[in-house]
C-alpha cells in the first residue's frame, strides 16, 4: 500500500512507474542496503507511516459521504476493507464490483412521477412537488428517471398502474368476470322459466292455488317477471354489470416522457408493447414523448414497430403530444 501511494504522489500513471521503483529497490538492496542495517526498527516504520499519511487523511471521507451519500459511503467502506485484507488487486476487484451492484440498485429503484403543465407554458414538472401545475382531464403523464431494461421492466409497468389508477388486466378480469356472471343468472332464470311452465301445464284446478304459492316462494316469474329483489340484478344488460370497472379517472390518454430513458433492451421493448396493447384494450391510447434518436433506432431495430404499434405514436415533445390530444378534442386544461 505504502508503495503504491508513493509512487501515485510522485505522479506514476503507468506500470512503467512500478518498474522504475522496483529498479531503485534492487539497487538500494545490493548497493547501499548496509547503510539502512544500523537503523532502528521504528526509523523504517515511520518511514512507512508517512507515505501512508494521505491514506490516512482520506478517512477524513467517511463524514462527508454519510452526509451526502450513503451508497458512495458503502463502495468506500468496501474498497477499503478489501483492500487491506485482500491486497490492492483483488480490493480494487471487489470495489468495481460491488460498485456495479450498487449502479443496479439504482436503476431498479428509481423515481416515477406523474407531470403536469405549467400554466401558459410547454414546460411540465411533477404535479406532487408544485402546487402551480395542472393535469389535463383525461390525459396522464408518466415519466421514470432512468432507462427501461430487463431489471427494471416491472418495476416501471407496476409503478405505471399505480400512479395512473388503472389497471388494465384488472378491468379486463372484471369485466370478463361480470360477463360470466350475467350470463349465469339469464341461464338459471330461463332454467326457473321453464320449470315454471311445465308445473303450470301438468297442475290440475284443485292444486292451482297451492302452484302459485309455490311459484312465489321459488322466485319464479309471475305474469311474466320474476318477483324478488334480486329481478333487476338478473335482467340487467352485461354494459351495466360492467360499469363498476371503468377507470375511476376516465383516462383516454396516456403519455409516456421517454426523455431520461438512455436505451431499451429486448425486454424492455416487448414490455413498452405489452404496455401499449393492454392499455389499448380498456380504451386508453398510449403515446411516447420525447425520445431521442438512438432509442428509436435501438427500437426499430428490435422489431418494435409493426402494424399495431406505429410511429405515429412517437412525438417530438410532451407539449405536441398533448396538443395532438386536443386537436382530437380529447381533452382541454383544467379550470381553476
Amino acid at each position: 500500500m505504502s508503495r503504491s501511494l508513493v509512487q501515485e504522489s510522485t505522479g506514476g500513471k503507468t506500470q512503467i512507474a512500478g518498474t522504475l521503483s522496483s529498479i531503485m529497490v534492487l539497487l538500494v538492496i545490493v548497493a547501499i542496503g548496509y547503510l539502512f542495517e544500523p537503523l532502528p526498527q521504528t526509523v523504517l516504520a515511520a518511514i512507512v507511516m508517512v507515505n501512508l499519511k494521505g491514506m490516512f487523511k482520506q478517512f477524513g471521507d467517511v463524514v462527508h459521504f454519510w452526509r451526502t451519500s450513503r451508497i458512495e459511503l458503502a463502495i468506500w467502506v468496501v474498497a477499503f476493507v478489501a483492500s487491506l485484507f485482500l491486497g490492492l488487486d483483488y480490493g480494487l476487484l471487489t470495489a468495481v464490483a460491488f460498485a456495479m451492484i450498487t449502479v443496479i440498485y439504482r436503476t431498479q429503484s428509481p423515481q416515477y412521477r406523474i407531470l403536469g403543465q405549467i400554466p401558459d407554458t410547454d414546460i411540465y414538472c411533477n404535479v406532487e412537488e408544485y402546487e402551480e401545475v395542472k393535469e389535463y382531464p383525461g390525459i396522464k403523464i408518466f415519466q421514470a428517471n432512468t432507462s427501461l431494461y430487463f431489471a427494471n421492466s416491472e418495476s416501471y409497468t407496476s409503478e405505471l398502474k399505480k400512479k395512473t389508477g388503472v389497471d388494465p388486466c384488472a378491468i379486463l378480469a372484471a369485466k370478463r368476470k361480470a360477463r360470466k356472471r350475467h350470463a349465469r343468472e339469464i341461464k338459471a332464470a330461463n332454467k326457473l322459466k321453464k320449470q315454471a311452465v311445465l308445473k303450470l301445464v301438468n297442475s290440475t284446478n284443485d292444486v292451482e292455488a297451492n302452484v302459485k304459492h309455490e311459484i312465489a316462494n321459488d322466485e319464479l316469474p309471475v305474469n311474466g317477471k320474476f318477483a324478488s329483489a334480486d329481478a333487476g340484478v338478473q335482467d340487467t344488460s352485461p354494459d351495466e354489470h360492467e360499469h363498476f370497472v371503468e377507470p375511476k379517472a376516465n383516462i383516454h390518454t396516456l403519455i409516456l416522457d421517454f426523455a431520461p430513458v438512455n436505451f431499451v433492451d429486448s425486454v424492455g421493448a416487448k414490455t413498452l408493447k405489452s404496455i401499449i396493447k393492454e392499455y389499448k384494450e380498456v380504451g386508453v391510447c398510449v403515446c411516447i414523448a420525447s425520445c431521442s434518436g438512438p432509442v428509436v433506432n435501438e427500437l426499430t431495430r428490435l422489431n418494435f414497430f409493426d402494424n399495431t404499434v406505429t410511429r405515429e405514436l412517437l412525438f417530438h415533445s410532451i407539449h405536441d403530444a398533448v396538443l395532438a390530444c386536443q386537436v382530437r378534442g380529447r381533452g382541454a386544461p383544467q379550470a381553476d
